[in-house]
């Protein structure tokens, strides 16, 4: 631990940071009488590991049993040649839930937010978590994957901010 915050776990690459919150805060943070963690994560991604496969954000194991991922903000940044496919940010739950999809004309060299356009940004649709604000997956934590088998595409940078609760 250092400074202002501690790491939760770190995927390999990437980082999971929790804020220690110090002075003037007392007990354990709330959100509507639920007890919450703060989690911020950032990975980048080359071209080939998404052209290769799922990649992890969040792995499953920096998902205390019970507890539940809940997404307050992402942004997505692209940098390089499009991909061939739609690019999806989601959980990692074998029926997953998607946080956001980038469609495929979109990928080149771009940034996505939640912020940006309240989910109205061209080439972008936004899932539940972000639209309704509903939990991911109870125990899974967040990968980038593509809609089909992808033979080229950019650099992706993905910064993830949300909470943990029960």
């Amino acid at each position: 631990m250092s400074g202002s915050h501690g790491t939760l776990r770190s995927a390999a690459g990437g980082e999971v940071f929790l804020p220690f919150l110090k002075g003037i805060v007392r007990g354990t943070p709330q959100i509507n009488g639920d007890e919450w963690v703060p989690v911020f994560a950032q990975k980048t991604f080359t071209a080939a590991e998404i052209i290769a496969g799922t990649q992890t954000v969040i792995e499953d194991a920096a998902i205390p049993s019970g507890m539940r991922l809940y997404i307050t903000n992402f942004t997505l940044i692209f940098t390089g040649t499009a991909f061939g496919q739609d690019v999806i940010l989601s959980d990692s739950n074998g029926t997953p839930v998607n946080i956001a999809t980038v469609a495929a004309a979109n990928t080149s060299t771009g940034i996505f937010t939640k912020e940006s356009t309240a989910g109205t940004a061209t080439g972008m649709t936004q899932g539940a978590p972000i639209t309704g604000g509903t939990s991911l997956t109870a125990g899974k934590g967040v990968v980038v994957r593509s809609a089909a088998t992808n033979t080229n595409g950019a650099t992706m940078r993905v910064i993830v901010e949300g909470y943990l609760a029960a």
